[in-house]
């Protein structure tokens, strides 16, 4: 059997070890929670991270667009760049794909296809550094936006802001920020 066929005839095996070591990465208690309930409104961490393992493995191994690719990997990659994950933790989830794969089809595949798969897994990280910059630079600017709407109240309660460039050039939605220099 080509790597292809064993890839769709032992998904589910595949995601339910997938999701246990990305939940292993969390704190015991934590990683209970988020894997007893399948309620997105009970429980929409496990949910999103349940979500986001299928679509992006679904996505790899239908070869899908790499816009379909692309949106789960962030989804996925979101909550941990939000969790404050090191991006070294962050990303690592993204490899563990190749093991779970690895060990499920050790007596299955040929190198080929193991190397062809390995090379989507690769894309598949890269993109996920991509997604958990720019999340992190997004909380960034949300930090930098909060810091000067509170120094500027501030400075308004303390009558000193007239005059003074800068304090309240944020855009509506309080992500984007003016940059002072």
């Amino acid at each position: 059997m080509d790597l292809e066929g064993l890839l769709k005839e032992k998904r589910a095996d595949i995601l339910d070890r997938w999701l246990r070591m990305i939940l292993d990465t969390y704190p015991p208690d934590a990683a209970r929670i988020f894997a007893l309930g399948k309620d997105p409104f009970a429980n929409p961490l496990g949910d999103t991270i349940r979500r986001a393992t299928s679509d992006i493995f679904d996505a790899i191994v239908d070869g899908a667009e790499p816009d379909r690719l692309t949106a789960a990997v962030d989804e996925l990659v979101k909550i941990r760049a939000i969790q404050s994950f090191k991006p070294s933790e962050a990303l690592a989830c993204l490899f563990f794909l190749k093991k779970v794969v690895r060990d499920v089809g050790k007596d299955n595949g040929d190198a080929p296809d193991f190397e062809r798969f390995d090379t989507k897994v690769d894309h598949m990280v890269l993109l996920g550094f991509e997604a958990y910059v720019n999340s992190r630079e997004k909380i960034a600017n949300i930090r930098v936006a909060e810091t000067r709407r509170a120094l500027g109240k501030l400075l308004e309660r303390a009558e000193i802001a007239v005059g003074v460039p800068g304090l309240q050039s944020e855009t509506k939605d309080n992500v984007e920020v003016e940059a002072n220099t």
